[in-house]
């Protein structure tokens, strides 16, 4: 969607100001339950997640005072408490950030086929900033301190710096306590690393390098027409296969034995499930023949395709 400086302003206002609603004369005032749905810039902005990732999600805006966590993501919802981003300091920015990395898991859970997308995990929450940094790279206008404001946002809620905050203990206390948990998030340096990662990713309009699944953006080069078109989403493509590849053989141990085991759920030797790493094989730009995999020695190997004569092959 088109965000300009001072919609962003706006957002945060709406965003982290009270919700005051004033009963009718005569009447008894009711309490509202504790989580609402978005309206709005908010709801705006999830509508904008939705149709960049291809997800189906509701989100909701919580009381920090009724609830007892922050803001986090269930299947199919999305939790978000403004409260916590206040004691965090984070601005509008900060506040996307947020709400888009818990739409990360989202992307896990109804993309990526993960079970246990919503479970604490540290390769999942990386992911999620990954995620969370490719659209605010890819949805959002460019200013020269964006990059440095993302990173500082993923730095503050990594594990390291939310155990020494003082500002989150009291009410939060019950936030901190979930980073005690065996699979933490990751600390500020992980955290600021893929965000940033993601971020410069969307700015490119590239593919996912962290994430194995592919944007609705119109302006993603793999969706170009002609022969740049071809030759983009043959790249694009052959590194998919790649990353896929990649996070396989750093699972099990081994390079995968066809491609076609990238889009089946694998156990390792530790009893550690994963997968599937690709939703299916892509198909190959019209003209150009099927992506190859072949295995060298040292756990190297190579993904091609050739057409319009001219051969992609990665890495």
């Amino acid at each position: 969607m088109g965000w300009t400086v001072p919609s962003r302003a706006l957002v945060v206002a709406l965003m982290l100001a009270p919700s005051i609603v004033a009963p009718a004369a005569g009447q008894v005032p009711t309490q509202q339950p504790p989580c609402v749905p978005a309206t709005g810039n908010l709801q705006s902005l999830a509508a904008s997640l939705d149709r960049v990732w291809g997800t189906r999600t509701t989100l909701l805006v919580c009381d920090g005072s009724r609830v007892p966590f922050g803001s986090q993501a269930k299947p199919g919802v999305v939790y978000f408490v403004p409260d916590q981003a206040r004691a965090l300091g984070f601005d509008s920015l900060g506040v996307v950030y947020i709400i888009a990395h818990e739409w990360g898991h989202q992307v896990q859970f109804q993309r990526q086929r993960i079970v246990n997308a919503f479970s604490f995990s540290q390769q999942r929450e990386f992911n999620a900033d990954c995620l969370a940094g490719y659209f605010i790279g890819a949805k959002l206008p460019a200013a020269p301190d964006t990059e440095r404001r993302l990173m500082a946002a993923g730095a503050a809620i990594g594990d390291d710096r939310l155990l020494h905050d003082a500002r989150l203990s009291g009410p939060f206390g019950n936030v901190i306590d979930q980073y005690m948990a065996p699979n933490p998030h990751g600390n500020a340096k992980g955290r600021a690393y893929f965000v940033q990662m993601g971020y410069r990713d969307g700015r490119k309009r590239d593919i996912v390098s962290c994430a194995i699944i592919t944007p609705n953006l119109e302006d993603v080069a793999a969706s170009a027409d002609g022969r740049s078109g071809r030759l983009a989403k043959a790249q694009a493509d052959a590194q998919r296969l790649a990353s896929a590849v990649s996070i396989y053989s750093a699972h099990m141990g081994t390079l995968p034995p066809t491609l076609a085991a990238l889009t089946l759920p694998v156990m390792n030797a530790k009893g550690q499930a994963a997968g599937p790493f690709l939703p299916g094989l892509p198909a190959p730009p019209a003209g150009w023949t099927p992506y190859s995999y072949r295995q060298a020695p040292g756990g190297r190997f190579t993904v091609t395709a050739e057409g319009d004569g001219t051969q992609v092959s990665v890495p």
